[in-house]
This record gives C-alpha cells, sequence and structure tokens, in this order.
C-alpha cells in the first residue's frame, strides 16, 4: 500500500506482513469443519507447494482442497510441476487431495500420491469420484518439515564428515 507511513499517522493499518505492504498473517489455520464429522484443509494456488506451509495449516485434516489458477503457466510444465508438488503432500501428510484448477489439470490424489481421476490440461469437466480415506500419521507429518529438513542436513554433514575423515586420514 503506497504511502502507508502517513496512512498510519490518522488510522493504524500495520506494517507487520512478510515484506508485503498492508497485508498481515491470520491467526486461523486452514482448515474448515463441515458437519462435526469433516474436516477440510484449503490450500490456494503457491501455498501447497510449501511443505512448512501444510505442516503448520493441518492439525485435524481428513482432507486437502487445492483451488489454483494455472492459466498463467500456459501449456508450459508449470501445471505438472504443481500437480506432482500435490501429490507430495498427500504422500507427507497421508491425506487424500481434491484439486481443482481452472486450465490447470484438476483430479483427485489418494493418500499414497497415485493420481486416481484427473481432467487434463486445457479441458473442461467434473469428476464424480469417492474419495479414500485419510491415512493415520504419517511420520513425515508426526515430525514435520523443519526436523526433517534439521536430520537431513545433519545426515549429509555426518556423511562428509566421514568421508572426509577417509581421505584425509586426520582423526
Amino acid at each position: 500500500m503506497p504511502f502507508i507511513k502517513f496512512i498510519n499517522v490518522f488510522v493504524d493499518i500495520g506494517e507487520e506482513n512478510n515484506g508485503i505492504t498492508g497485508f498481515s498473517v491470520g491467526e486461523k489455520t486452514n482448515e474448515l469443519i463441515i458437519d462435526d464429522t469433516k474436516t477440510f484443509a484449503v490450500f490456494i494456488c503457491y501455498e501447497s507447494i510449501f511443505s512448512n506451509e501444510v505442516d503448520r495449516n493441518i492439525t485435524n485434516s481428513d482432507l486437502i482442497i487445492h483451488l489454483t489458477n494455472d492459466a498463467w503457466f500456459g501449456s508450459y510444465s508449470g501445471p505438472q510441476q504443481h500437480i506432482i508438488h500435490m501429490k507430495a503432500r498427500a504422500i507427507e501428510q497421508g491425506l487424500p487431495v481434491i484439486r481443482s484448477a481452472n486450465t490447470g489439470i484438476s483430479g483427485l490424489i489418494d493418500p499414497y500420491g497415485k493420481i486416481i481421476e484427473k481432467i487434463p490440461l486445457n479441458l473442461e469437466g467434473y469428476l464424480d469420484v469417492r474419495i479414500p480415506k485419510k491415512l493415520e500419521k504419517t511420520l513425515y507429518s508426526e515430525f514435520g518439515s523443519l526436523n526433517w529438513h534439521i536430520l537431513l542436513i545433519s545426515l549429509f554433514a555426518l556423511l562428509y564428515i566421514l568421508c572426509f575423515k577417509r581421505e584425509n586420514k586426520i582423526f
């Protein structure tokens, strides 16, 4: 928002916003509860490609819903990459994914990352599918992406030290 410091003199809009003026992080998760029986985690467009964002916004979901506008990718590899990211989120969380893309690839992904049904790129249509049940907590969803990153970095550091030790025999 232009002139934010000037406007804040009269009305406090705030500036804490991850570098984008006029916006701030919400206080609730992305989960919606329907009829006290099903909980859905909803992700819009690119926020679904970040494992840590998904981890932070899923606490007790039965399903991930991904809404996206892949039109700006055109017919390049973007829509294929975008749905592959959703396959990874399904596997990580052990949750089925319903993906709706205006011109991209829409479909249903099971908790194992398999695309059950899909509408190909640049085609209109609908799917009438049975949504699979979620898995129990996966090891990944239990520990979260940050802990996995720390574990992987530690393993690479240990591997490097062991290889360095063998080559230089300094220990």
